[in-house]
């Protein structure tokens, strides 16, 4: 039971779990967990306690839990269907069937039948998504500039709201990511977003140290180290800012 086929058919995962200990929860994988939910006739797929598949007798409904990740993706994967394939394309996520018919869009809440009918796909958004991407990296690119000039103050109290609180669980944001659309229209570099990024995408402990002795001693950058704080702060910035606004 542990192959990904044998996970495509509510009556043999069913069976799995009622054979274990348990009776009604049993593990999968790595914090992957199957629970029987007779209530609702469906058996629950949970990923780091989220719930990630609802499976039932003739149909499964996917959802994220906000992470779009290579391990959430493969993890849909193994419940879908026969022939139906999530994957990610420029920051993308699509669902193919066999049908020959055009990928549909990737949402939270998408229903995929066992025959491979799929309701409640997303609109294309292709357009405005490449344009917020390009927006990102613009101001990733802005901010790293300012930073090493000088001109970005040390994180403080005083910073936005949304980049300072984070759920000690998730490591997201408490106040969702208009406060992210805000900063990069109004072009506010705020100190705690990029602390909040590299603790979730780290840099080395050069390029840590230099924006640590910038900030606390208010030391100038050495030119010699400048490519490396712009390029690795940059890219954790932008992977971080990617990913809370459920792009990447």
């Amino acid at each position: 039971m542990s192959t990904p086929k044998s996970l495509k058919d509510y009556n043999l995962l069913r069976l799995f779990v009622e054979s274990g200990k348990n009776k009604i929860e049993r593990k999968i994988a790595n914090n992957t967990y199957a629970k029987i939910n007779d209530n609702e006739n469906k058996i629950d797929i949970l990923y780091h306690g989220n719930l990630i598949i609802e499976m039932y007798l003739d149909r499964v409904i996917l959802h994220d839990a906000g992470y779009r990740t290579f391990t959430t993706k493969e993890r849909l994967n193994w419940f879908l269907p026969l022939g139906v394939n999530l994957y990610q394309k420029n920051y993308n996520w699509y669902i193919s069937n066999n049908w020959g018919m055009a990928p549909f869009i990737y949402q939270d809440g998408v229903i995929v039948y066992t025959d491979k009918h799929i309701e409640n796909a997303a609109k294309d958004t292709s357009k405005e998504k490449s344009k917020l991407i390009k927006q990102v990296n613009q101001y990733c690119n802005d901010y790293m500039t300012e930073l090493i000039a000088g001109n970005v103050p040390a994180p403080s109290n005083g910073d936005c709201w949304g980049c300072l609180f984070i759920d000690v669980e998730t490591g997201k944001t408490v106040m969702g990511n208009d406060h992210l659309l805000s900063h990069i229209e109004e072009k506010y570099y705020v100190p705690s977003l990029l602390t909040r990024a590299v603790k979730i995408f780290p840099v080395s402990i050069i390029a840590r140290s230099v924006i640590g002795n910038l900030w606390c001693a208010n030391k100038q950058i050495d030119d010699c180290f400048k490519d490396i704080v712009f390029e690795q702060g940059k890219s954790s910035l932008k992977r971080y800012m990617l990913r809370e606004l459920n792009i990447a």
